[in-house]
């Protein structure tokens, strides 16, 4: 169960007017291990997500709830994201610095007690200088299949479903490539990944970003390592990102912290979030 097993929940909070109030007794002794608001976190507790809702995310900041990506998604992520990283440095001549997530305690940003995060790639000069403007920008990368694929749920958790050769099973042929794409056939990035960039170009005091988008086939995660990138289709997309822009979000997400990670108060709770209470038996 993604519950935290090693908890007494019913020592750990109690409903009050449809929220979750944590026990003083579960703030003093995990309080400090509650998470920060990331890029990929921000859209979710500013509700902007549409599979996950600010109570689940809250369940997760405050160490309740956990998640574990599905494997196959996240060795295919691990392999093949430093490809994509290496083809834009070769493509635009930028040397884009990354971090060891381990050695930074998963965070770049710890003088900010709210947000933190790493981002993908950061440009730097040649004296591993961070170096931001117009030419060199900040890099997110998103690897999403061509094709719609097939999912189910193991304990509560979406998991790809594959054959018994261990290929992902198509549920619709290259449908997850047209939702990239608007009517004039441009590519189109999600809001919630556009916010995820602005908090990091926000926390960086910079203004450029760039998604690189590789479009990947059932094999690749069948067996990522043997990728031909020349093969595949990488989109590219430059954005700017004014400060005034993403001031009211980062206003709004700080304003939800305090109310909810400081005083230990979850989110008010959707029809959705009940029934994922009842579906784990916490209620």
């Amino acid at each position: 169960m993604p519950f935290k097993k090693d908890l007494n929940l019913s020592d750990c909070f109690k409903i009050v007017d449809n929220q979750l109030v944590l026990s003083e007794k579960y703030k003093q002794e995990h309080g400090s291990k509650f998470k920060k608001i990331t890029g990929s976190r921000f859209p979710n507790v500013l509700g902007i997500n549409e599979f996950n809702t600010p109570f689940i995310e809250w369940l997760k900041m405050v160490n309740l709830y956990y998640e574990t990506m599905d494997p196959i998604l996240s060795k295919a992520g691990v392999v093949i994201e430093p490809k994509v990283r290496d083809y834009i440095m070769n493509k635009f001549k930028i040397n884009y610095k990354t971090y060891d997530p381990i050695k930074v305690g998963f965070d770049l940003f710890k003088d900010n007690q709210i947000f933190g995060g790493i981002p993908d790639g950061e440009p730097v000069d040649q004296d591993g200088n961070l170096l931001y403007d117009e030419n060199h920008p900040m890099l997110e990368i998103k690897t999403t299949s061509i094709d719609k694929l097939s999912y189910k749920k193991v304990d509560g958790l979406l998991r790809m479903m594959v054959d018994q050769s261990g290929l992902p099973i198509v549920k619709a042929k290259r449908e997850k490539y047209f939702e990239w794409y608007d009517e004039n056939k441009q590519i189109k990035v999600k809001k919630e990944y556009v916010l995820q960039l602005s908090l990091y170009l926000y926390l960086r005091n910079a203004k450029y970003g760039r998604f690189g988008v590789i479009f990947l086939r059932p094999e690749d995660y069948q067996n990522p390592e043997a990728i031909d990138l020349s093969q595949r289709l990488i989109d590219v997309v430059d954005m700017k990102v004014e400060k005034s822009s993403i001031e009211p979000y980062i206003e709004q997400a700080t304003q939800w912290y305090q109310d909810h990670i400081i005083k230990g108060i979850s989110p008010k709770m959707t029809r959705s979030d009940l029934e994922f209470l009842k579906l784990h038996k916490i209620i």
